[in-house]
């Protein structure tokens, strides 16, 4: 009987000590417990995933992978070191030049500022220099701190608190080019010099004031 061979899934941007590549069906084992992880997902609109649910995410994610005129972006971080899966991140072609990402995902322990930093840089090295694009949205619920502190941190401004409680970031390729050469340390140093750590309370105080999406 024929063996199919084992195709190792396009590798789209790597970083210091993590990865980003294509998901493949073999991962539902290692995302089944990061995505069925209630604190996990807590703050991600998928909601809790049952076995059926992650298949279900992995047929579309390479749906979108065989798709000539892909626009969907469901990518799997993995860690450099040993290509062990630890989470996901999307990213979804909007119009010509724009895009939204979303959907951060990290297993348990290492869902922190250092992990999430370095996936952030990672999807918009993909988006700006990948697929060269030149502006990405991102969003999160407004009490996600660590999602807010990562996407100001990584060249993002904050646009609109919505009123059911999101947070909407504008990033231009330029805006994350003049960061993107910075450490974690480095950043979050920047934010507290320009008194942007936390949005709400910097935009209550008058420091920083949430603008409408053009």
């Amino acid at each position: 009987m024929a063996i199919t061979p084992l195709i190792e899934p396009q590798v789209w941007r790597e970083g210091s000590t993590l990865a980003l590549r294509e998901l493949a069906p073999s991962d539902a084992g290692a995302l089944e417990p990061i995505l069925g992880d209630p604190d996990v997902m807590r703050h991600i609109d998928l909601g809790t995933l049952d076995s059926a649910g992650v298949a279900a995410l992995l047929a579309r994610a390479r749906a979108d992978q065989a798709d000539p005129a892909r626009r969907g972006y469901r990518l799997g971080i993995v860690q450099r070191g040993d290509g062990t899966l630890v989470g996901t991140i999307a990213l979804d072609v909007q119009g010509l030049s724009n895009a939204h990402s979303h959907s951060i995902i990290l297993r348990p322990g290492m869902a922190n500022m250092t992990a999430g930093f370095e996936a952030v840089h990672l999807i918009l090295g993909v988006a700006f220099e990948q697929l060269e694009l030149s502006h990405v949205w991102c969003t999160c619920y407004a009490d996600n701190t660590v999602a807010t502190r990562l996407f100001l941190a990584t060249g993002g401004v904050l646009q609109a608190e919505h009123a059911r409680g999101f947070h909407f970031f504008s990033i231009l390729k330029d805006q994350w080019r003049d960061v993107s050469s910075l450490t974690l340390r480095e950043a979050l140093t920047l934010l507290r010099r320009n008194g942007a750590v936390s949005p709400a309370i910097a935009a209550r105080s008058g420091r920083l004031r949430p603008q409408s999406p053009a």
